[in-house]
């Protein structure tokens, strides 16, 4: 398809990663609506991180294990919980991009993030480590990639990777269960402790507050997983002002500082519920309106335009700068 195209030598030449399929639908209708111009505008302001204080305690946590885990034979893993949006993947992504160049690892391989499938097994995660690897064969039959868990550990090994992220990981607990464990342990969960185990790689999974039972489903896992960080939607209150101050310094396309204003606040704060998604999500496409309507500063009459797009003019919620 014609948009298709034009979107993936979009992204190509930002030199962006490839968006999940959310975000690539977003990127496949924002390129027929805007010009290019305004959508490396908006790119500018997807990059953004605020680092609040939970934030910057979760890459600090991230940073800690990163450097211990290699070094000790003693696991060392992480919880990361927190509601969809909230800034979890945002964390290791930049964490990630912040990690200085070493001898330790191959460049890009020092930290590797995966996501969990609804329905996870073992090939899923083989596949995708294999496919972060570059090797091959990173495809097959569930039963053959379930072999090529050796070349999983090797490769981890000689690449000199030290941190592996799995996103979405609530749903690990829901894997096919093994036929024998004391505690339910699943084929999923007992092929990461050997990762943690004969690699000494660090492991982080990050979820939905059901991430909490695993000590439920695999007590083993649990043990090695010992650090808990929390990312939570924000109130109404002088952190939030805080949020969207140092997301208004960081925006250097508009001036957005208006934003900061107890009212806007507190009318962005009712529209994104202290979601940081929902936020970067309306700033981007006012930011693209505002880019291709040649305004120079993000008013109430761009928002209340931006969240009917972002959001649908059906959404459940009203607009609150109608």
């Amino acid at each position: 398809m014609k948009y298709e195209k034009n979107t993936e030598k979009f992204i190509e030449s930002l030199d962006l990663e490839t968006p999940d399929p959310e975000e690539q639908e977003l990127y496949s209708r924002r390129i027929t609506s805007y010009s290019v111009e305004a959508l490396k505008a908006a790119v500018a302001v997807d990059r953004i991180f605020i680092g609040h204080p939970a934030f910057v305690q979760a890459v600090k946590a991230m940073d800690r294990i990163f450097q211990l885990a290699p070094e000790m034979d003693l696991p060392h893993g992480m919880l990361l919980v927190g509601p969809t949006g909230a800034g979890k993947t945002a964390a290791f992504k930049y964490f990630r991009n912040t990690l200085p160049s070493s001898s330790l690892f191959a460049p890009g391989d020092g930290a590797i993030g995966l996501r969990c499938p609804k329905r996870p097994r073992v090939g899923h995660f083989v596949a995708g480590l294999l496919k972060a690897y570059k090797y091959p064969f990173a495809v097959g039959s569930a039963q053959q990639l379930y072999v090529r868990r050796g070349l999983v550990f090797d490769a981890i090994k000689q690449k000199g990777t030290r941190l592996i992220f799995v996103d979405e990981a609530a749903s690990m607990l829901k894997a096919r269960r093994l036929g024998s464990g004391l505690d339910g342990d699943t084929e999923v969960s007992e092929f990461f402790r050997e990762i943690v185990d004969e690699c000494k790689v660090g492991l982080v999974l990050a979820g939905t507050d059901e991430l909490d039972a695993i000590a439920q489903i695999d007590s083993a896992l649990a043990s090695r997983l010992t650090v808990r960080e929390e990312l939570s939607p924000f109130y109404s209150d002088e952190k939030w002002v805080g949020v969207i101050q140092s997301f208004s310094k960081e925006c250097k396309t508009f001036d957005i500082t208006a934003l900061a204003s107890p009212d806007l606040a507190h009318l962005l704060h009712r529209a994104t519920g202290g979601n940081l998604r929902s936020l970067k999500r309306l700033m981007i496409e006012a930011i693209l309106i505002a880019f291709d309507s040649k305004k120079a500063v993000i008013d109430r009459a761009i928002l209340s335009k931006a969240f009917t797009l972002a959001f649908g003019s059906a959404n459940l919620q009203s607009n609150v700068f109608a």
